[in-house]
């Protein structure tokens, strides 16, 4: 008998059939080779069964069923019979060799999962030649790591698992199954369900009174992928530092009552949804009990800033507090020297901080004092200003200078660009009792004349000239002006520009 052909070679397949080719045995035994016999492993006995002869060292074995395992050796046939048995050839599925790339996403295309819980894509493919597989969210390829593995049998399935989900795994994800002869993508949406995060701030404080008030927020950013059941609202008395249920709502604004009028509260909101409760979004600061609009503090005492014979102009600053209303101006009240009681000179019905007493009379002393005005009225009197004798400015009365701080008019001082070769000038106006001591600077150089620098003053006004400015005389130029009531300062911005600019 002739020998053992070669082992058989899977060369082709489809859906019903598989193409074998071998080699013929090494010693033909003394006699021509005649044919082969091709025989199929039965998977049920493990016995060999005859499915054809041929003569050529191949075969086209038909009539396979499809999606059958199927597994072939070859013996080789002489006149003295057929010889030993090849070894067996791979196993082969009878299946269609070339097909396009397909998935199927039934019962995946949405999945919700709880936070902190894995979530599974399970997706069946197919296609011939087996397919490439790509996962992919928002355009950004994903690659196994820590948190996700992807495990793929490539005619089978696709499985890609995120190991512990958060809120930000949220999204659509896209698979792409791609072979030589197509492609195909679909989209899965993951929907991960936590508790919410906290109601947006800032918690607001309204409407108080000595017994409620009324608590206002907006949602959260995050719903946590459910409705909001409700949202949570607490309180605390700040002096037993216990927090206090005072009601829920679904809407983002609350009267809370059974306050104690007096105490200090501080308040918190939570929201709700089925997964949980948010972490807490909590006032700033506590809120005192107390009906609204209290006069507004003590203003600030009032400074002299100008004066002539029959007016004063006063400057001060706003209260420190409002007393809870807006101030919404203020009253200025006078009293002469020889006056013992303070009356009001003007009121201002406007948030100002700066006026001008009229109808004075010359060479009289006086004093002034601000109240600030809100909806509950006038406020404690400011420290009364320093004393101001009313009289033509720059005058002595009886031998006594009257005093005040130094105050530079800025109008005349703004910014100025020119070419080089100009000229830099300011004439700048100062006030202040006693003349005050008035000296340009340039980088922290004090400004003298020169052949190209002027600096002239008078007694309330300063004057500079710098002829034939130069690229390094730009930037800035300081003016200070002091006397025995204090000191004043401002700045400006030289800006020289080439001649051809």
């Amino acid at each position: 008998e002739p020998g053992k052909p070669g082992r058989p070679q899977v060369v082709d397949w489809d859906k019903d059939r598989i193409d074998l080719q071998w080699t013929p045995p090494a010693n033909d035994g003394g006699a021509p080779i005649t044919g082969y016999v091709v025989e199929r492993k039965d998977p049920t006995t493990k016995e060999w069964v005859k499915v054809m002869e041929t003569k050529e060292p191949k075969a086209s074995i038909k009539n396979l069923k499809e999606g059958h395992e199927y597994q072939f050796r070859v013996k080789a046939v002489n006149k003295a019979g057929p010889g030993h048995p090849s070894d067996p050839s791979d196993k082969q599925i009878a299946k269609s060799r070339y097909v396009p790339p397909w998935l199927d996403l039934k019962g995946v295309d949405h999945l919700i999962v709880k936070a902190g819980k894995p979530a599974k894509f399970d997706v069946k493919i197919g296609g011939e030649p087996a397919p490439d597989v790509f996962w992919s969210k928002s355009g950004q390829l994903i690659k196994p790591s820590e948190k996700i593995t992807i495990d793929t049998k490539k005619t089978e399935k696709s499985v890609l698992t995120i190991l512990t989900t958060v809120r930000g795994d949220c999204g659509k994800y896209t698979i792409k199954v791609k072979n030589n002869l197509g492609e195909k993508e679909a989209v899965i949406e993951l929907t991960v369900l936590d508790r919410p995060t906290a109601p947006k701030g800032p918690l607001l404080v309204e409407d108080v009174y000595e017994d409620n008030c009324v608590l206002e927020w907006q949602p959260p950013d995050d719903l946590g992928g459910e409705d909001l059941d409700f949202y949570e609202v607490e309180k605390m008395d700040t002096s037993t530092g216990r927090w206090m249920p005072a009601g829920k709502t679904k809407d983002t604004k609350f009267k809370v009552d059974g306050l104690k009028k007096g105490q200090s509260y501080q308040f918190r909101v939570k929201a709700v949804n089925k997964e949980g409760t948010s972490d807490p979004l909590i006032t700033e600061k506590a809120t005192v009990a107390k009906n609204p609009y209290d006069e507004p503090g003590k203003a600030g005492q009032p400074d002299v800033v100008d004066w002539d014979k029959d007016r004063v102009e006063l400057e001060w600053k706003a209260p420190e507090s409002d007393g809870g209303s807006p101030i919404t101006g203020y009253i200025v009240e006078k009293k002469a020297r020889r006056d013992k009681n303070w009356s009001k000179a003007l009121e201002i019905h406007e948030p100002v901080n700066r006026t001008t007493v009229k109808g004075l009379k010359e060479n009289d002393e006086y004093q002034f004092r601000i109240r600030a005005v809100n909806i509950a009225g006038p406020g404690e009197p400011s420290d009364p200003s320093k004393k101001v004798i009313c009289k033509p400015r720059n005058c002595k009365f009886f031998g006594i200078v009257t005093y005040m701080k130094p105050y530079i008019e800025r109008d005349y001082m703004k910014p100025i660009t020119i070419k080089v070769g100009q000229n830099v000038e300011f004439d700048v106006p100062v006030r202040g009792e006693p003349p005050p001591e008035k000296v340009w600077s340039f980088k922290g150089t004090d400004i003298v004349s020169s052949d190209r620098v002027k600096v002239t003053q008078e007694d309330y006004k300063i004057h500079i000239i710098l002829r034939s400015a130069t690229r390094q005389d730009a930037g800035k130029y300081t003016l200070t002006a002091t006397n025995a009531s204090g000191k004043d300062v401002a700045d400006t911005d030289v800006l020289v520009l080439d001649s051809q600019t």
